[in-house]
């Protein structure tokens, strides 16, 4: 899956203005009527839907628009040259590689950037005709094309972000709040990709939940697989934490925490600042020694729900916080605009 592609677009040279003539019969002499070029093409990014990532396009160097033709007798404007459109999926953002500056983004059906404007084509000679010089020889040539770098990032847009350590059973809990078919498996490292669930909680609400590859210590740093897809975070509204209370590799809860928002932050210090949410799975398993782990750990923390994906225990209070969550942040998001 490829979440972060680098481009060249070109776009299309604008035609020549052409040198002509009126010559009719009966009417040798004629003034001048060379026509105008065309316009180069144009270059733009557009949405296209069920597009999984930027695979497409990242085997392709350059794109580029087409020139525009030459100006004709008879005041005839040449042809534009042909547009090209790079088609990337919701969620994608293009940013200018030289400068860091963001050009915009597509999220909904319809979006479209032009990211490379085509070249003008040039005026005939029919326009610098005076009465002092009633058969010019003049024309502009035609305007060349604009070249870019580009940056395009995708980051699939959802409202809830689920990270947690290798076998923390993140793949199984969002199964079991959407009814997705990802892998489940009682290894490391099962999700090897993203996977979005739709949490369907009434007719009119619902929720989508982006499960994403285990987080280790130093994914933001490169290690394990999860660092790759921390991008992702970038469109969720609500990062939820999932916590194994058997303490993964002797890591324990208060620690897995930690380094899971330590590795979110690093990787981008804004992702921090979204609302957050930890809930400890496995409570099925847990034995006198594990619970009494777990409220030393939750008197430590504001909000801890604890759950069982597997028999579906604590699910109800879990998809009536990430209701509220989800809802508050809409109203926030639109009192913000």
């Amino acid at each position: 899956m490829r979440d972060r592609v680098a481009i060249k677009v070109r776009s299309g040279r604008g035609g020549d203005g052409c040198i002509s003539f009126r010559r009719e019969k009966f009417i040798p002499r004629g003034g001048p009527d060379g026509g105008d070029g065309g316009r180069g093409g144009n270059v733009f990014i557009r949405f296209k839907e069920k597009l999984p990532s930027l695979e497409q396009i990242r085997n392709k160097a350059l794109y580029k628009g087409g020139a525009g033709r030459q100006g004709a007798g008879a005041k005839k404007h040449g042809r534009h040259g042909d547009d090209v459109f790079i088609d990337v999926p919701p969620g994608t953002s293009v940013y200018d590689q030289e400068t860091g500056t963001l050009i915009g983004e597509i999220i909904e059906p319809g979006d479209k950037i032009m990211v490379a404007a085509g070249g003008a084509g040039g005026r005939g000679n029919c326009h610098f005709a005076t009465p002092q010089n009633r058969t010019p020889r003049e024309f502009e040539p035609g305007e060349p094309g604009e070249e870019r770098l580009l940056e395009l990032v995708f980051s699939i847009p959802a409202d809830v972000a689920l990270l947690g350590f290798p076998g923390s059973g993140k793949s199984a809990l969002v199964s079991r709040l959407t009814r997705s078919k990802t892998k489940i498996g009682h290894y490391p490292f099962t999700t090897l990709s993203p996977h979005l669930g739709v949490l369907i909680i009434n007719p009119y609400t619902s929720v989508k939940i982006l499960d994403l590859p285990a987080i280790i210590k130093g994914s933001s740093e490169g290690r394990g697989v999860g660092n790759y897809f921390l991008i992702h975070l970038n469109r969720t509204r609500v990062i939820l934490y999932l916590l194994d209370p058997f303490e993964h590799e002797g890591v324990s809860l208060s620690d897995q925490l930690g380094i899971l928002r330590r590795e979110v932050s690093e990787f981008d210090p804004d992702f921090s600042r979204k609302r957050e949410l930890a809930v400890i799975n496995k409570i099925d398993l847990l034995d006198e020694a594990h619970v009494e782990q777990i409220n030393m750990f939750i008197e430590k923390c504001d909000t801890v729900i604890r759950v069982s994906a597997d028999t579906g225990e604590g699910i109800d209070e879990l998809i009536a916080e990430l209701e509220v969550l989800t809802a508050r942040t809409e109203e926030e998001g639109s009192a913000s605009k």
